[in-house]
């Protein structure tokens, strides 16, 4: 709940200054998030795709019958999966996503748009679980990422009336990866990488 509500508190702090416009639409977006890091160097048991929950809103502000800026405010899990004699880790990244998206449609009457532009994630946890392993002995995990991530996300989105259907893309730049662990030097590199399939409604 507690993400939800930053959700909606930055989707508000977002659209105000928008509000004003004329034919100004918002709406809201939820789907599966295919969610993977790049590591470098890569780790010896290879990065599986963790499956989970994005879900938040957007407002789309027209420039013209082509262009329009879409920001957006979303609930995003994102992490990996490792798997290594028949057991499987998770580690579970969540942040608060906002995009700011330039929105192209490929015609003036067209239901396609292209969607493209940066996406700054404010992580609000970390976890990491796997069978067998006690709670208390992963305290201290999520010191180890860094509360901010920076990528480029690109995708496409088609229109059905109120319905909007999204697929897109997004490429972390940011290494997550803090410096020092438990006082100790780091200099492994993780980024994040999500495949994003969500539906919607517009308002």
């Amino acid at each position: 709940m507690k993400h939800l509500v930053r959700v909606f508190i930055l989707l508000v702090v977002i659209g105000l200054p928008a509000a004003a416009q004329a034919q100004v639409s918002g709406g809201v977006r939820a789907g599966v998030n295919l969610a993977n890091l790049s590591g470098d160097p890569e780790p010896p048991v290879g990065f599986d795709t963790l499956t989970s929950l994005v879900a938040g809103a957007f407002v789309t502000v027209p420039v013209n019958e082509i262009f329009a800026f879409q920001p957006e405010a979303l609930y995003s899990r994102q992490g990996t999966k490792i798997s290594d004699s028949g057991i499987t880790a998770r580690t579970k990244l969540d942040y608060v996503q906002v995009p700011l998206l330039a929105r192209v449609r490929t015609g003036a009457h067209s239901p396609l748009a292209i969607l493209f532009g940066p996406s700054l994630g404010f992580r609000t946890g970390a976890s990491l679980s796997a069978p067998g392993i006690p709670a208390e002995a992963t305290e201290g995990f999520e010191d180890g990422f860094k509360t901010f991530d920076f990528g480029i996300a690109a995708g496409a989105e088609i229109g059905a009336g109120p319905l909007v259907f999204d697929a897109r893309y997004t490429w972390g730049l940011t290494n997550i990866l803090k410096d020092t662990f438990q006082g100790e030097p780091n200099s492994d590199k993780a980024k994040n990488r999500v495949l994003s399939l969500t539906a919607g409604l517009r308002f």
